[in-house]
This record gives C-alpha cells, sequence and structure tokens, in this order.
C-alpha cells in the first residue's frame, strides 16, 4: 500500500458534516430497524439529561463517568460523546443565546421607554419594570455562570400553554410531540486511533461504492436489539467522496502505525476522527457524518485584484478590480428571498454563491466580502 503525504502546514484542516436518509437495514426491514435507533436515541437522551442535571450545579462530568458506565452499562466511548455533545449545547446557551437574549432585552427596555404618555403610562412602566427584572435575571445567570437548557426546545414547552393556537387538541397530544422531541437523536464520537476512524459505529465501503455503518449498541440494550445494528445502502448526495477519502486516511493510518509505530503515526498528520449523528425527523431516521476534510489549494492571487460581492434585499451586486484596486466591471444577479421556504433560499443562495466561486475561478481572483455585526 502506498502511503499519501499529509501536512500540517499547507492549509488548514475544515471540519464538515454529510447528511443522507436511513433507508434500508441488513437482515430486517426498515421498522425493525428504526426501533433499535429509537432505543437507542432514548437511552442516550435520557442519560444526557441526568448528566446535565449532575454537572449544572458544578460537579465534574469526569468524576461521574465511572458511576454512569456502571449504573447504564454503557461503554466509556458513548458516555464521552454525551459528555462532548453536552458540552456543545451548554457552550451554545452560554455564549451565542444568552447574550442575543441580554441584547434583546435591553433594545426592549429602550423602545418601552419612548413616548410614554398620557393612559399609556401606566401599562409601559408596568412593562418597564418586567423587562428590568428579566435583564436583571439574565445577567445574574451570566455572572454566576448558570446555565437554563431546556431540552426539547423552548418553543414546544411553552406551546402547552396555548394548545389551540399552536394547533393541539389535547393535552395528551402536545405530551406525544414534547416526549419525542426529547429523544429523538444520539451522537457517537470518533477517533482517529480507532477503526475507520470510530469505535461504537465502524463504516465499511461496499463495491457498489455505498457504505455499510455497524453500530454498536450498549450492553443494557444488547439482549433485546442484539450487539449490532447494521445500516446498509448509505449514499450521500452531497459529499461522498470526501466521506470515502476520510475513511481512506484512516485506513492508511492504521496501516502506518502498523509498520511504524505509535510516534511515528501520530506524526504523520494521517488519519482522522469521524463522528455520526442520528437524528429523527417526521419521515424517519437520518445520519450526519462529520470528519476534518483538508483545505483544496487556493487557486487566486490578491496581486491580480479582486472580486467583490454585496448581497442586498432583492439582488446580489458584484464588482471587479484589478491589481491597483481600479474598478473593471460590475454586475447584479437576482436573489429573491421573500416569500421563500428556507430550503428554496439556501437553494437561491448556493447557486448564486457557486456563480461568484467559478468568476473568481475563472479569473484567479480572490473574494472580498463585508463583515457585518446586526448583534447590537
Amino acid at each position: 500500500m502506498g502511503f499519501t503525504a499529509y501536512s500540517r502546514t499547507a492549509g488548514r484542516v475544515l471540519p464538515a458534516t454529510y447528511q443522507t436518509r436511513i433507508s434500508e437495514f441488513a437482515g430486517i426491514d426498515r421498522t425493525a430497524g428504526d426501533k433499535p435507533l429509537s432505543t437507542y436515541a432514548d437511552l442516550y437522551c435520557r442519560v444526557q439529561r441526568r448528566l446535565f442535571a449532575d454537572v449544572a450545579p458544578g460537579r465534574s462530568a469526569v468524576a461521574s463517568k465511572r458511576e454512569y458506565l456502571r449504573h447504564y452499562r454503557i461503554p466509556a466511548r458513548l458516555f464521552n460523546a454525551l459528555q462532548v455533545s453536552l458540552e456543545g449545547k451548554v457552550s451554545s446557551v452560554r455564549e451565542q443565546q444568552l447574550l442575543r437574549r441580554v441584547a434583546r432585552a435591553r433594545e426592549q427596555i429602550a423602545k418601552a421607554g419612548e413616548g410614554i404618555r398620557g393612559s399609556w403610562l401606566h401599562q409601559k412602566q408596568r412593562q418597564m419594570g418586567n423587562l428590568r427584572a428579566k435583564l436583571a435575571k439574565l445577567e445574574e445567570d451570566i455572572d454566576s455562570g448558570r446555565v437554563r437548557l431546556c431540552f426539547g426546545s423552548r418553543k414546544l414547552w411553552r406551546k402547552q400553554h396555548s394548545l389551540e393556537a399552536s394547533g393541539y387538541s389535547s393535552h395528551e397530544e402536545w405530551l406525544r410531540d414534547w416526549r419525542a422531541a426529547r429523544r429523538d437523536e444520539s451522537f457517537v464520537l470518533g477517533s482517529r486511533d480507532e477503526t475507520a476512524g470510530c469505535q461504537l459505529c465502524v463504516a465499511r465501503v461496499d463495491d457498489d461504492g455505498s457504505l455499510t455503518l455497524r453500530l454498536r449498541l450498549p450492553d443494557c440494550l444488547a439482549g433485546e436489539q442484539g450487539k449490532y445494528l447494521v445500516i446498509s445502502g448509505i449514499k450521500f448526495k452531497y459529499g461522498h467522496e470526501q466521506v470515502l477519502a476520510a475513511l481512506e486516511s484512516n485506513a492508511e493510518y492504521l496501516e502506518y502505525r502498523r509498520r511504524y509505530g505509535e510516534k511515528a503515526a501520530r506524526q504523520s498528520g494521517m488519519g482522522q476522527a469521524i463522528s455520526y449523528r442520528f437524528k429523527q425527523d417526521g419521515k424517519g431516521w437520518r445520519v450526519f457524518v462529520t470528519a476534518r476534510m483538508a483545505e483544496a489549494p487556493v487557486v487566486t492571487d490578491r496581486g491580480r485584484g479582486a472580486i467583490g460581492a454585496d448581497l442586498n434585499a432583492d439582488h446580489l451586486a458584484v464588482s471587479e478590480t484589478d491589481g491597483e484596486g481600479n474598478w473593471l466591471r460590475s454586475w447584479r444577479g437576482p436573489l429573491v428571498t421573500y416569500g421563500k421556504t428556507r430550503r428554496q433560499a439556501e437553494a437561491l443562495i448556493g447557486d448564486a454563491v457557486a456563480s461568484i466561486v467559478a468568476c473568481a475561478r475563472e479569473v484567479g481572483k480572490p473574494i472580498v466580502l463585508e463583515k457585518l455585526d446586526f448583534r447590537q
């Protein structure tokens, strides 16, 4: 086997995630295959909620690991995945959602303070008092490091208080959706030292180029479901070649380590972790694969000039300059996303971006974009 040369300095290594729908299982039909995924996700989400309850007061997740492995009969790699995923959710709440809510509360206070007069005075004063109390509570959470994490989403939780307006005929109907939302995913953490980059979910490339995933089930589920769940026919509409390249890099890494030893393999830059997330929606289960993909080689030169792009409400404005910054030409392309669904808007934006990238490649010039921050 020949070995591909890898460089730690030639380019950054970027994470990429690709997804596809699960439709086939080895030896069983789809309904029978979906059941173990649902059982696995129920266990995963239940343990993660318990872990959050334990670490929220300040207890270390590492200190809880042995207890969780024994009590829930789960492998250490699954606990590590639970911890990493939970840390990501907590970080998102602390650094993004919480700060945005503070900014929004301050903006609401500023607006509520405008135009207070006449009979509206008392209502405005009450509104201001409520907003200031909300802001004080948010700032207290930030100062104390407290995180309020709602598994299942705050939006769905609030719908139980307005069932009819939210489209529910009864509380029991809402409760079914609430329970489903709290057990609809699982995460499998990878490592480059493991077979195919992931110990608990091993991918194999079949003769037709598709992938077969062998998901290791925890011991507490193995008696009912069997030790492994084999998912077949996995093929990604976008990024399939990149996933195959990631698996090949891991095969090279393991062979290199066998020949030259652990230290030489780690210094080679070969191999990468491949992680999997299973997510349920209204149509069934999807699998998301995340791996570190090497950055493509740079094919543009800023010395030649630049392509400038500006995103507007209904169009994309583009201009080209030469190496001295002199204007050469300008054009605009239609880009109306108003009234479109999220997927339609993403498709329109993707097509517009692809056209600019193609132009930049053709003339060999980098793309210049505005970096706007609307958080304030």
